[in-house]
């Protein structure tokens, strides 16, 4: 039980900290209008490398716990 309370623990804190869409708004204003466009890119940039290393990451933990994902 506590195992399944931690993984919804992670989902919850993993989905309400950055790469969400307000990760990206607050981002994306927090450069000044001549550095707007890179500061988009490098918000972008890091928004997709986190996307591949948690799916990556996934398939790993996915394969340790035994949850039935093929790897």
């Amino acid at each position: 039980m506590w195992a399944i309370t931690l993984l919804i623990f992670v989902f919850i804190f993993g989905h309400s900290i950055e790469p969400g869409p307000q990760g990206k708004t607050m981002g994306t204003l927090s450069f000044p209008t001549m550095l707007r466009r890179y500061g988009t890119g490098v918000i972008e940039a890091v928004s997709r490398v986190g996307g591949t290393i948690g799916t990556y990451f996934f398939k790993l933990f996915s394969k340790l716990l035994v949850l039935g994902t093929p790897c």
